[in-house]
């Protein structure tokens, strides 16, 4: 835990490469629980570092907190949620008070969570951390003087962890952790003893015990293997090498420790970062979730955590089984997964199509409607997914049609609802559905050259979308059907730049179609500008052929209510591991990158921090492997959803519609065997 001044250079800020149980899944979570992760590696040689001893400050913290009683009126943070933390998002430690100001910058330098020692009688830190909308765990700083002393002290000082945690509201699961290092003054037998009690007490209180096994912790990896009532372990691996690990590896680890200026914050905080062990345990800590204002507009916008409603493999949401040719079935929405059992115009769905034994195609329309176009499109045992914003048709239900000559499983997970009224949506950035998606363009069996530009008229259309002004962004679902050539599609308001983003990435000879928001052109009388049209560019060396199919439309305006839409003028390229643009670099095999979207650009680019859900094109580049990726609010733990789904070296885009977290940010958790480059291109956001 190194609680020393940390006056440690900057170039330590290399990466540190520990594999902390890395999992290999398989394309869709068919469950909540992960696959069992390969045995961890040994950590790397690297100077053993200093200890909480040294450090006057920490001594000086410490003594006081040993006889000063907690005041439960300190704390101002909300009670906690249980939550886990993802495997591989970054976190901090500190032996003193982190204020305010340092703990919100430190939580715009991509940090997601934060150890809060149990000694700091103030609850400042915890305070603090909630506040800034990090996740907290709980870890108790030693005195080296009661090692000495066997299980009395071990007893007494479990019982003042789950004290403070108690009063600090922290949720019952949650891990504490015991600092173990600088045992040199007791023995082997007597801290074997200390540890049992402590664990037991801090049990004894519904939380779960964890040991940091720091320089000098005076015990074997035998003594690990086999220490009773402790379920997790952290240790160093950026110094304090001759601490042991144990067989069945970290939930994590201390990667990195950080000069006294740390990320330019002012202040010294060692860097944390995630893991799962060997047995599938994760860090467990409290996450304390926004406070936000329900949406009450007609066509306002309330953002879900992604839940689960179907997947025909185990019968959830319909009967089990493949879904035969030409196979309807019935998916009731209405009074599941967060979606209220009334009141409820449209929902989001994240759609999947799994091991088809053809190729196809699955379309989504309000239960009673017509069944037209597609919404999904797949090649023969190809998993592939989209996002459907669909009305809900009769009994709060949409039917969902397999358009292939084969059979096909099928998975939905909502993303979120739009509100109905007593009458149509009115107020800027409320939604309205149509009643089927009405197909717009479809250049077959003339293809859009290479390196085109389509001008697609949106409004005014098969007396769609009126044409008066009144839309400001159209929902569409955009496909390529048979390119020449790789590339990618870029929708974008006519009259304005092409951006540097992509609305569908395809392949060769394969039908890929991806759902987008994009604003619409304004009529501008001197330019000759007409309103209401998109324009679609193919950046590819090879003719396609392009299909557009209009679901919905967002009323034009400055939102100002809660769940109401602020398109972007044009996508926004939020994030590329592939340059560290969004602060992360190419994203490790089972682990998990957290994405600051609230608060974030200036002027016309800028998402404000009271943004709560975003609507943002997730692009996966060059997996090494095939899997999913995964994207939820950082303030949840990961859901058992997939938002996109590839295969190695595909390139795979999707949007998707997500809650932002207390702290701004939205994690996205590459769940494959492999590493991959992903990409964000923002479309608009809500607010809250």
């Amino acid at each position: 835990m190194r609680f020393s001044s940390f006056l440690r250079s900057s170039t330590l800020r290399a990466a540190v490469a520990v594999t902390m149980g890395a999992a290999v899944l398989t394309a869709i979570p068919a469950a909540a629980s992960a696959a069992p992760p390969v045995t961890p590696t040994t950590p790397s040689t690297a100077p053993t570092g200093t200890d909480q001893l040294s450090s006057p400050r920490a001594q000086a913290q410490a003594a006081a907190a040993a006889s000063t009683v907690l005041n439960p009126a300190a704390v101002t943070a909300p009670a906690g949620t249980r939550s886990i933390v993802t495997p591989g998002l970054k976190g901090l430690d500190q032996i003193g008070v982190v204020n305010a100001t340092q703990m919100s910058c430190l939580s715009g330098k991509g940090y997601s969570f934060a150890f809060v020692n149990t000694n700091e009688t103030t609850f400042a830190t915890y305070n603090n951390a909630a506040a800034a909308g990090l996740k907290v765990v709980l870890f108790q700083g030693y005195y080296q003087q009661y090692w000495a002393n066997q299980g009395g002290n071990g007893t007494t000082q479990g019982q003042k962890a789950a004290t403070y945690a108690t009063t600090a509201k922290y949720p019952a699961g949650g891990m504490i952790f015991l600092n173990l290092e600088q045992t040199t003054n007791t023995t082997h037998s007597n801290l074997m003893t200390w540890v049992k009690a402590w664990a037991a007490a801090v049990i004894a209180k519904g939380f779960k015990a964890g040991v940091y096994i720091g320089a000098n912790a005076g015990l074997t990896k035998a003594d690990l293997d086999t220490m009773p009532g402790v379920s997790a372990y952290w240790r160093s691996t950026s110094h304090d090498t001759t601490a042991p690990t144990p067989t069945r590896g970290l939930v994590v680890i201390q990667s990195l420790p950080l000069d006294d200026t740390g990320d330019g914050c002012g202040i010294g905080v060692d860097q944390d970062t995630a893991g799962r062990d060997a047995n599938g345990v994760q860090l467990v800590g409290a996450a304390f979730p926004r406070t936000r204002t329900a949406a009450s507009a007609a066509g306002a916008f309330e953002p879900l955590s992604p839940t689960r409603l179907l997947d025909t493999r185990s019968g959830l949401g319909a009967k089990a089984g493949a879904v035969p040719s030409t196979g309807r079935l019935t998916l009731t929405v209405a009074g599941r997964g967060g979606v209220p059992s009334t009141g409820v115009s449209a929902v989001v769905l994240n759609v999947t199509a799994t091991a088809p034994t053809t190729a196809g195609n699955i379309s989504v329309a309000p239960a009673g409607g017509t069944n037209s176009g597609s919404n999904v499109n797949y090649a023969k045992g190809q998993t592939a997914a989209n996002l459907v914003t669909v009305g809900l048709g009769t009994g709060g239900a949409v039917t969902l049609a397999n358009g292939g000559s084969g059979s096909v499983q099928m998975i939905a997970d909502v993303a979120g609802y739009y509100l109905a009224g007593a009458g149509p949506a009115s107020a800027p950035g409320t939604f309205q559905p149509l009643t089927s998606p009405v197909r717009l363009l479809d250049t077959r069996p003339k293809p859009a050259a290479a390196h085109s530009t389509t001008v697609v008229q949106v409004t005014g259309v098969k007396s769609t979308i009126p044409n008066d002004g009144s839309a400001g962004a159209a929902v569409m679902n955009l496909t390529a059907v048979a390119p020449s050539q790789p590339g990618y599609l870029t929708a974008f308001a006519t009259g304005t730049s092409a951006p540097n983003a992509s609305s569908v990435n395809y392949v060769v000879g394969a039908t890929t179609p991806n759902l987008a928001t994009v604003r619409l052109s304004v009529a501008n009388q001197p330019s000759g500008q007409a309103g209401g049209q998109i324009s679609l560019y193919n950046n590819t060396p090879g003719a396609t052929n392009l299909l557009a199919d209009v679901t919905g439309y967002y009323l034009a305006g400055q939102p100002t209510l809660t769940g109401t839409y602020q398109a972007m003028n044009s996508p926004v390229r939020l994030l590329d591991t592939r340059s560290g643009k969004g602060g992360s670099s190419t994203v490790a095999a089972s682990r998990a990158i957290a994405l600051q979207v609230a608060g974030t650009g200036s002027g016309a680019t800028s998402i404000p921090s009271t943004a709560t859900a975003v609507a943002i094109n997730v692009t996966v580049v060059g997996p090494a492997a095939g899997g999913y990726l995964r994207v939820f609010p950082s303030d949840q733990s990961a859901p058992n959803a997939s938002n996109l789904d590839f295969a190695a070296r595909a390139t795979v885009a999707n949007l998707v519609i997500v809650p932002i977290g207390a702290d701004g940010k939205i994690v996205l958790d590459n769940q494959s065997g492999g590493t991959t480059d992903v990409l964000g291109d923002v479309a608009g956001y809500f607010l809250g």
